[in-house]
């Protein structure tokens, strides 16, 4: 029997309905920008038209995967989208089949052992990337915006890092300003600056910063360091100040939300015990993080994405 070269690593039906189900989270006040609701049907054109010409290096970088490692080409991940929903993203695998088998969801560390040697390459220049232009066609992701992340994590990070649940107002995009400005995450002070750097960008979004994002992006993909176009295209650590200070003032304001939820977080966080007055998060990581893992744990493991808690 020949394999599949489609790898499906996602969510239930049933779990993704639990996704929008949680009454403490009303996924209908999170508002984006005007200039942000109008053009989504313009990236949906956009994508199409660059589908067609990317279709090319897509069907080889597709052969030398099927060449180089045994498994599916492709694998279909869930991601959380636009206030909250659920949808299937697609990428070029990059690891060794069944990558998180016996850890579960974890971030990628530094040199892994499970990124083949295409795989490599691959996300050394963001090709991997490629196929969500079906995302962005289908109308699920833009071309720039915050980028997606897997409910596994959603879950654990809406509850330690307060405010996160608020860059589900816009629709995720395949590239953005985190993408560019910041190195990978590594704890969760990485994730409150990328969280910055998503709502300053949901807040100031316009053509003339989607331009520089995706010239931004070229840029990185031909191997140019991202904190140098960054600086050029105007975007650096002060870009995000604001943010960051509107972030840290949050925490500081969050009454105490009791102990977190720890049930099913993925392998890369471990909670710490909150003691009666407060809830304190520690973010220990199996090494140092350089992207996102591929593989999804089990599906019927994998939590909602809301803990319903105050945002």
């Amino acid at each position: 029997m020949q394999p599949a070269l489609i790898e499906e690593k996602t969510v239930s039906s049933a779990t993704g309905e639990a996704a929008k189900s949680d009454p403490n989270i009303a996924y209908e006040s999170l508002t984006s920008s005007t200039y942000l609701n109008c053009t989504a049907w313009l990236n949906q054109i956009v994508g199409a038209i660059l589908f067609i010409p990317m279709s090319i290096p897509i069907a080889l970088v597709a052969l030398l995967v099927k060449l180089s490692s045994p498994g599916p080409i492709i694998y279909k991940q869930t991601r959380v989208g636009r206030r909250g929903k659920v949808f299937v993203l697609y990428k070029i695998r990059t690891m060794v089949q069944n990558a998180e088998g016996a850890t579960g969801p974890v971030w990628t560390s530094q040199n892994d052992a499970r990124i083949t040697p295409v795989g490599k390459f691959l996300r050394k220049f963001h090709l991997d990337e490629l196929p969500q232009l079906i995302n962005v066609v289908k109308g699920d992701m833009v071309l720039v915006g915050p980028r997606p992340e897997r409910p596994e994590f959603t879950h654990y990070l809406a509850q330690a890092v307060p405010g996160y649940i608020n860059r589900l107002a816009a629709k995720p995009g395949i590239t953005g300003v985190a993408q560019i400005l910041l190195p990978p995450d590594s704890d969760l002070e990485g994730v409150r600056l990328k969280l910055a750097a998503d709502l300053k960008y949901i807040k100031t979004a316009g053509v003339w910063m989607d331009v520089r994002v995706v010239t931004c992006t070229f840029l990185r993909m031909f191997g140019i360091s991202g904190q140098k176009v960054s600086k050029v295209f105007g975007f650096d650590e002060q870009w995000i100040d604001e943010p960051l200070a509107e972030i840290r003032q949050m925490a500081e304001a969050a009454p105490p939300q009791g102990p977190i939820d720890s049930s099913n977080v993925p392998a890369t966080f471990h909670v710490a015990v909150a003691d009666k007055d407060s809830a304190e998060v520690a973010a220990v990581l199996n090494g140092p993080a350089d992207h996102v893992a591929d593989e999804s744990s089990d599906p019927q493991q994998i939590p909602s994405v809301n803990p319903g808690l105050p945002r």
